[in-house]
């Protein structure tokens, strides 16, 4: 579920500039009673906060991202970091970090992701 929920974020991020601003938000509501939440609390480095309510309150997904990057000559290293916690109205709570992901091949060779 956690995996499922936390495409929202990244099917809402270019609704709003690629390189955000201290203090701006972002609020969207979905046809099924879902709200969403976000803030630029950062800017070097970006970190966002987020919070998903499901319909009727079935759901709370929040959390924070922090992203950083680092380049070499062939390749990108994304690292995210931050925290995520899902809690369902029963109660049941899954909480959950990042991977640190490596794309090599990026300008030349076979591109290849690892996590």
């Amino acid at each position: 579920m956690v995996a499922q929920t936390s495409y929202i974020y990244f099917l809402n991020m270019f609704l709003k500039p690629l390189n955000p601003i201290i203090g701006e938000t972002l609020e969207a509501g979905y046809p099924d009673g879902t709200r969403m939440y976000m803030e630029q609390i950062s800017h070097h480095p970006p970190v966002s906060y987020f919070l998903v309510i499901g319909p009727e309150d079935s759901y709370r997904f929040s959390g924070f991202y922090r992203f950083d990057a680092r380049a070499g000559w062939n390749s990108l290293t994304l690292i995210n970091s931050g925290h995520r916690s899902l809690v369902f109205a029963n109660g049941q709570r899954i909480d959950s970090g990042f991977l640190k992901n490596l794309y090599t091949g990026c300008f030349y060779g076979d591109f290849k992701e690892e996590s």
